[in-house]
């Protein structure tokens, strides 16, 4: 996998510790920037990535930020394989106080995840299963 810096003072990504599953993302950021509750940032990593083919990035967050109270706009994040820009963070404070990101904060982490594409086929009906279109709560458990 090729990553490219955009930012020379972010570290290249690594795996931290053998069996690790994601690689962690900084904050480019060349100051301080304090979130006040409920607000929303985008920050730059930093980075731009090119996945092996059959791969795409996911982002999620990194257990740290939920301590502080901070978290992923979205929850989580699809970067697509044919993707080739910045990865950016979409952050939110949940928090009811102010929270201050830092220069080169570790705040995401990406996992890369393998795919398969299928083809589509438009269908007149489903074969039928046992749970049919039962939904939430549908396994007997809330």
């Amino acid at each position: 996998m090729k990553i490219q810096r955009l930012t020379p003072a972010v570290a290249l990504p690594a795996y931290a510790k053998p069996g690790d599953a994601a690689l962690d993302l900084q904050a480019a950021i060349p100051s301080p920037i304090t979130l006040a509750p409920h607000e929303m940032q985008h920050i730059p990593s930093g980075l731009a990535f090119e996945f092996p083919a059959g791969h795409f990035g996911l982002m999620v967050p990194r257990s740290s930020m939920a301590a502080r109270g901070l978290a992923l706009s979205n929850g989580a994040a699809f970067i697509d394989t044919g993707y080739r820009g910045e990865i950016g963070m979409r952050i939110r404070n949940i928090s009811n106080t102010p929270q201050t990101i830092q220069p080169l904060e570790r705040l995401c982490q990406v996992a890369i995840v393998p795919f398969t594409a299928v083809p589509i086929e438009e269908a007149e009906s489903l074969e039928a299963t046992a749970r049919g279109t039962t939904g939430f709560g549908s396994s007997g458990t809330h």
